[in-house]
């Protein structure tokens, strides 16, 4: 009679580790990322303390899946999750995003310390990966934002984004901090596609 309770705190423990842990991976997701986040930026308003938000995307990713199987994409997501956990810092919080998207919120002394410990993670992903017969490099693109403390969670995911993409567009395999002019950027490609979309709308 006492062993029911037990399993039902179990089954509500594992229910609440799945809505707020990535399936495949293990890493927390975008909510709890956020969550985090959250916590982060007041923690670091209160003690003057900075933070890197990371957004990291890997390149060509869909070469994997199409040229050899979903299988193989699965394990590259997982190993590349591995990886960057086993890079990244016990303090650190290390997410899946979705798809081939992670995350990384890491508390640092500025702007040099993010930069190195980004390109650790990039080293650390880039490394080769076998997969039976097949022997992967995989290459990944981050963006880089800094903040005291400032900010909203969305935002400031929304602008690493903008430098992960400013990345991809540099090459790929880059690593690129947000600034002034990555936002404007990024909002004038917001501007013009919500334009193309009201023109088709209008014909």
């Amino acid at each position: 009679l006492c062993e029911l309770p037990e399993r039902e705190r179990d089954a509500q423990a594992q229910m609440a580790h799945h809505a707020t842990h990535d399936g495949l991976t293990g890493l927390p997701n975008r909510a709890l990322f956020a969550d985090r986040l959250a916590e982060a930026l007041a923690g670091a308003q209160q003690r003057s303390s900075v933070l890197a938000i990371m957004f990291l995307d890997l390149d060509q990713f869909k070469l994997v899946n199409d040229g050899i199987d979903h299988a193989a994409g699965d394990e590259v997501l997982a190993e590349t999750a591995r990886r960057l956990l086993a890079t990244a810092r016990a303090e650190d919080t290390v997410a899946r995003f979705g798809g081939d998207e992670f995350t990384v919120l890491a508390e640092v002394t500025g702007e040099d310390e993010a930069i190195i410990l980004a390109d650790r993670l990039r080293d650390a992903v880039s490394a080769p990966i076998f997969l039976g017969e097949h022997d992967l490099s995989i290459r990944v693109s981050i963006g880089v934002v800094i903040t005291h403390g400032s900010g909203d969670p969305l935002s400031l995911v929304r602008d690493a984004d903008a430098a992960m993409y400013r990345a991809k567009e540099g090459g790929r395999d880059g690593i690129v901090v947000f600034g002034k002019q990555i936002g404007q950027q990024a909002q004038h490609r917001l501007d013009v596609e919500r334009e193309l979309r009201h023109a088709l709308a209008n014909e």
